[in-house]
């Protein structure tokens, strides 16, 4: 269960969960499934499935450390949700 401020904030919560994950275990992201999603004044909470790949890939040039902040965009469109984000090596 991830709980941020803002939907972009928990967005940036899984993905440092899924680098993390990469820097730490070597595992990759092979899927990802947002469950049971509450956004209400105080926040928002989400259950995520990230079902991860362990040893099944060479990692080769840099590897991500982070998420940036910078150009961070999450929101709901007619088609439905988008979002842009970067990735710091």
């Amino acid at each position: 269960m991830f709980a941020a401020a803002s939907p972009a904030d928990l967005l940036v919560d899984v993905l440092d969960e899924v680098v993390y994950r990469l820097d730490t275990h070597g595992e990759l992201p092979l899927d990802a499934a947002v469950d049971q999603v509450r956004v209400t004044a105080d926040g928002c909470r989400a259950a995520v499935r990230l079902r991860m790949a362990a040893g099944t890939a060479t990692l080769v040039g840099a590897v991500p450390k982070a998420i940036s902040l910078y150009g961070l965009c999450f929101a709901k469109d007619p088609e439905g949700w988008r979002c842009r984000f970067a990735l710091d090596v």
